[in-house]
């Protein structure tokens, strides 16, 4: 009986390494193949990754842009630019202590999807022909957006002429989110966030799957 005990045991345990590498295989060859497409052909819906290097920690607002990156190459889609940041994390050129200004503020709407000449608060300040500063901020809700908008205006030491924020449909949830989270499990949190923002950096497949159905079956 112990025989056939340890026989039985040795027979599930090899029926289970057996399914666990066939998995592991298949996601393999499904992420292999998702790279030969994006390489390949101009297959749109696998969205870019964000740029984990561009987020750090912080007690409040859960995290913050990092200051004075250098340009770096990102795409959105099939638009290719250069994302850097200024002296306030801002994907803006550097404030030069113009007395009156526009702050904007929002979320990856805002803070990028498109080359910085092109962005739609560069668009403003051109047609304005008043300073914006352009310090949206991806995956912000208004509540993280007042919290760094208070803290850009500190630093300057003079009140905006306007704020300006960028609201979108998913403000709400964003805002739902950021008043769950306390201070005390906000580092545990932002971790997990890292490990997603690695994933979706490394793996199309994780991409792929972060997307809802419907808009994976209206790109083919």
């Amino acid at each position: 009986m112990r025989g056939g005990k340890g026989s039985v045991i040795r027979t599930i345990l090899k029926g289970m390494g057996i399914t666990c590498a066939s998995v592991a295989l298949t996601l393999f060859g499904l992420e292999f193949l998702l790279r030969f497409l994006n390489a390949r052909t101009s297959l749109s819906f696998i969205p870019p990754a964000e740029q984990i290097f561009y987020t750090q920690y912080d007690r409040e607002l859960r995290w913050i842009p990092r200051e004075n990156l250098s340009p770096t190459p990102y795409r959105v889609e099939d638009v290719r630019y250069e994302w850097f940041s200024n002296e306030f994390g801002c994907f803006d050129k550097p404030y030069e202590g113009e007395n009156e200004y526009i702050l904007m503020v929002g979320d990856s709407f805002t803070h990028h999807y498109a080359p910085f000449e092109q962005k739609w608060g560069s668009v403003l300040e051109r047609a304005l022909g008043m300073r914006v500063l352009k310090c949206g901020v991806y995956g912000y809700g208004t509540g993280q957006e007042l919290g760094f908008a208070k803290r850009i205006v500190e630093r300057i030491g003079k009140a905006p002429r306007l704020i300006v924020v960028g609201y979108v449909f998913n403000d709400l949830r964003d805002d739902r989110t950021f008043l769950r989270y306390s201070q005390g499990d906000g580092e545990r949190r932002f971790v997990s966030l890292r490990v997603k923002d690695w994933l979706f950096d490394h793996s199309f497949l994780y991409r792929l799957a972060r997307l809802p159905t419907r808009t994976v079956l209206s790109s083919f």
